[in-house]
């Protein structure tokens, strides 16, 4: 009973479990699948790709069909990407004239080369896919998760299916031991039918029978007992606050698996009910009633009193089975324990029912790194790859080794965006091997990315079962926005929830209301609206104003100062400093003196050319101003423009006269000299916090007397931004570029043009020391690691699982060695009462039986050690011990062996 009763609670929390993650993922639903082209059906898209060279970058190509293509993503039906024959399309880098625009597209990642089938295979060894609305066949789903979580819970029915043929070991060991017992009690009577002429078989045929009313009313009690059973774990677990969702109910998956296994159940009672009847029936009628055993003489010879040493066989089968059982929890427990260690944390979006819903700025670990706290923004990702379930994680690589401490085995650490790097076990089980170049599809929005695989790694536990991606990569495949990630895992860090999450952002000295003052950018980049009462240092002026920012939210509070009208103050608010100033009469059109810098030409100027420069002072153009060199003068127009020839080489000396100042410039005037694009750059603002984006303004002007054209190429910290102008003489304009989230540092970013005019600004990013306890405050803040939680999408409530199946396994141990020692200790019930009619106390007997059974404990303890280890081995090689992509592999360890021989021993004694 107690062994059917742990089958049924397993077989309903593990069904119950793989229906609710797979509830979980039903939202996404089935969708393409991209598979080789030779098994892709008549009505599937067919492409190419493969990997091509453009200017010593390398990119992903994609050829596609010139003829029109439609599929169907959820509820939309999408074009795919008319290739221009003969041209690379980008949706991210046109820099180069190989390349050329095209529109992003869900499917196509906008780093990827997107041509007709013909030029792909003309550059590059292609591969030929299909993309196929068959959902049965064998390829790379662009909507993963669904997959991921039905096959995950195929292999975790599998894993049961295993545990009912472990549950029909036990079976066997306690009907052979309740029928023996039985046998024991009637040995003059089968020795009289035996004496009397009644054979074997029909002895043989009434104990078998007996083994099938045990089984049977066991399987019945068992039945019932594990459904209340689980159900009390789920009230307790409840009634404790531990998160549950899942039910006690009886599925049609569920009784497909019980049905099966009673079945078995049944004939194994029957055929151990034979058994135990042969052993007796097989002796003659005198040795049946004497009650001669082979074992006795072992007994006597080893010294047991009371426990005949035949039961070390059925306790070694029992105790195998819980050592099975409890090596391969000790696995689960191994994989997740260390994640959820002391000293770790976790955050994630409030709200959200689970981590891959959450949504972090991944500029909240650039805040825990300033207070010297490891962080590793990760982005958790559900893929299938050669049909097989894969845990996927994005992770930046090098904060992921230094907060897990992984360790590179073959290969190296992965660096580009298109590449990976996988674990030890996920290697093994999946056959994905180094240097190998993947398709993945995406997680829970449509998606497709290509991965090189640069490395393998080993990690503790359930680290060394996923496939690491790089941020970007993990923000295509997941539907995450280009700053944020789904959780942030912290290692030592203090949370104090008395700081606020605004911060100051910038500073600009303005006139309001006619007053003076400072006008402050603050934004608080917390997950929850926050207060913050500001200490404000303008000179020697101090002030305190209180500022409310809803969450993600930027806003201005404005500081009047009087004495920022008179000269540049320093301004002071925490950990922001910024120099500002505002001149007298400024904004009203007064003028403060021209520099070299007021008149916009460049340094060297081809010969024959004519030049349109412009003369302003603070941006505001200067006019009536005479432009004197050689023999040639200039009036500025009302714009500050003039057009300057120059017809001789050498070099010239411009004088700039105004009715309140003169100045002079030199140029360079020579053949061979291109006519490029004038270029000026600003960042904005010139100190951003590491919350802001700042922007890159570059200011584009054609001087030439002729239309020009070109391309504006950005090269950023982090990426490189490209745009086209085209500008008529004299015209100008703006491009804004917005460059990332930057860490607290010092910044470069160059503005190039087409034709070799560059220009260099460096920018700071201010850090808070302050701020990350208060931004792990505004999110969900937990303790343990990330992947924990991840699990939890996975394994949905393994506390409660884990706990189950531990309360279960215990009972189910004990009742199936009681009853074979049960079964040992009646055999010698009339040694036991001799020693109480000669005087021996109950208890004295009690130990006598206690020290037996240790004996005998420890023998079957260790064979059972053995037993487990090498059906453990067998199973892991078979590849029947994964779940959900998770190797379930035991950690042997002094510790868990001590427990295992211990609580085998206890149990036997018990």
């Amino acid at each position: 009973a107690v062994t059917v009763a742990f089958l049924v609670g397993a077989a309903v929390l593990g069904i119950a479990l793989g229906t609710q993650t797979t509830e979980i993922a039903s939202q996404f639903e089935n969708t393409e699948v991209i598979v080789s082209a030779d098994k892709a059906d008549a009505e599937a898209i067919p492409f190419v790709v493969g990997q091509t060279n453009v200017q010593g970058e390398t990119y992903t190509i994609v050829g596609l069909s010139e003829e029109p293509a439609e599929i169907t993503i959820g509820d939309r039906t999408v074009s795919l990407p008319k290739p221009t024959p003969g041209k690379f399309g980008s949706a991210a880098d046109t820099s180069t004239e190989e390349i050329v625009d095209r529109s992003s597209h869900p499917l196509v990642p906008d780093h990827w080369l997107v041509t007709d089938t013909e030029t792909a295979q003309s550059v590059t060894d292609v591969q030929p896919m299909a993309l196929s609305s068959n959902n049965d066949l064998d390829g790379v789903p662009i909507v993963a998760a669904l997959q991921f979580f039905v096959l995950g819970s195929t292999e975790l029915a599998e894993i049961l299916q295993l545990t009912a043929l472990a549950a029909a070991v036990l079976v066997m060991v306690t009907v052979y031991s309740v029928v023996r017992i039985t046998i024991q009690e009637r040995k003059q009577d089968i020795a009289v039918l035996r004496a009397t002429g009644a054979p074997p078989r029909r002895i043989i045929t009434i104990f078998s029978l007996r083994g099938l009313l045990v089984t049977g009313i066991g399987v019945a009690l068992g039945y019932a007992g594990g459904l209340i059973l689980v159900r009390s774990v789920i009230n307790v677990a409840t009634f404790l606050s531990v998160p549950t969702t899942l039910s006690a109910q009886l599925t049609p998956r569920v009784i497909s698996l019980l049905l099966p296994a009673f079945t078995v159940f049944v004939a194994v009672g029957i055929i151990a009910g034979a058994i135990a009847a042969w052993r007796t029936v097989r002796l003659d009628p005198g040795a049946i009633k004497s009650g001669s055993s082979i074992g006795r003489g072992l007994h006597d010879q080893l010294q047991t009193k009371f426990i005949d040493w035949e039961t070390v066989v059925p306790a070694l089968a029992t105790l195998a089975v819980f050592m099975c059982f409890l090596f391969v929890l000790f696995g689960i427990i191994g994989s997740v324990g260390p994640l959820a260690g002391a000293g770790q944390q976790t955050i994630t979006e409030p709200g959200t029912p689970n981590p891959i819903a959450s949504d972090v700025p991944v500029t909240y670990a650039d805040a825990f790194r300033t207070q010297d706290v490891t962080a590793s923004p990760e982005i958790i990702l559900f893929e299938v790859v050669n049909g097989e379930p894969v845990l996927a994680r994005g992770v930046n690589f090098t904060a992921y080794r230094e907060f897990t401490e992984m360790s590179v085995q073959q290969g190296r650490l992965a660096r580009g965006s298109n590449e990976a790097v996988i674990g030890g076990d996920l290697a093994q089980s999946s056959d994905i091997s180094v240097g190998e170049t993947i398709l993945v599809g995406g997680s829970t929005t449509p998606a497709v990315a290509r991965v090189e695989v640069t490395g393998r790694y080993t990690a503790t536990g359930i680290e060394d079962d996923q496939l690491l991606v790089s941020l970007p990569t993990a923000r295509t495949l997941g539907g995450v926005r280009g700053d944020a990630v789904n959780i942030i895992r912290t290692r030592g860090l203090t949370v104090s929830s008395n700081q606020s999450t605004i911060v100051v952002t910038g500073a600009q000295a303005v006139r309001k209301d006619g007053q003076p003052g400072v006008q402050l950018r603050v934004r608080n980049p917390g997950l929850q609206p926050n207060t913050r009462v500001l200490q404000v240092t303008v000179g020697e002026q101090r002030q305190t104003v209180s500022v409310t920012v809803g969450a993600q939210q930027s806003s201005q509070v404005f500081i009047q100062a009087a004495s920022i009208e008179k000269s540049d103050q320093r301004i002071r608010v925490g950990e922001f400093e910024a120099t500002v100033g505002l001149t007298p009469g400024e904004g009203e059109g007064e003028s403060a003196g021209l520099s070299d810098n007021s008149l916009t030409i460049p340094d060297e100027i081809p010969v024959n050319s004519t030049l349109q420069v412009r003369l302003t002072q603070e941006d505001t153009a200067v006019s009536d101003a005479q432009i004197r060199y050689r023999d040639i003068t200039r009036q500025t127009d009302a714009e500050g423009r003039a057009q300057l020839p120059f017809e001789r080489e050498g070099s010239v000396t411009l004088t700039i006269i105004t009715s309140e100042s003169q100045f002079k410039r030199t140029v360079d005037v020579r053949r061979g000299i291109n006519r490029p694009l004038d270029i000026s750059m600003i960042i904005s603002p010139s100190q951003p916090s590491i919350f802001t984006k700042p922007t890159a303004e570059v200011t584009v002007r054609n001087p030439w007397s002729t239309v020009r054209e070109g391309q504006v190429v950005i090269s950023g910290p982090e990426r490189r931004q490209s745009q086209s102008v085209q500008l008529a003489s004299g015209e100008s304009t703006v491009k804004a570029f917005s460059l990332s989230q930057r860490p607290a540092g010092q910044y470069t970013v160059e503005a190039a043009t087409s034709g070799g005019q560059r220009v260099n600004e460096t920018y700071s990013v201010q850090g808070d020391e302050r701020l990350g306890a208060a931004l792990a405050q505004s999110g969900r803040y937990t303790a343990g690691g990330g992947i924990t939680q991840g699990i939890q999408v996975v394994f949905s409530n393994i506390e409660v699982l884990i706990g189950a199946i531990i309360l279960l396994l215990m009972v189910m141990t004990l009742g199936s060695s009681t009853a074979a020692f049960t079964r040992s200790v009646q055999t010698t019930r009339r040694k036991i009462g001799i020693y109480r009619a000669t005087g021996a106390a109950p208890y004295t007997i009690l130990l006598n039986i206690a020290r037996d059974a240790a004996l005998v404990g420890v023998v079957a303890s260790i064979g059972a050690l053995g037993v487990a280890m090498l059906l453990i081995e067998i199973l892991l090689s078979t590849g029947a011990l994964r779940a959900f992509g998770i190797v379930l592999r035991p950690q042997y360890s002094v510790l868990s062996i001590g427990v295992a021989l211990i609580g085998g021993t206890g149990l036997a004694v018990v």
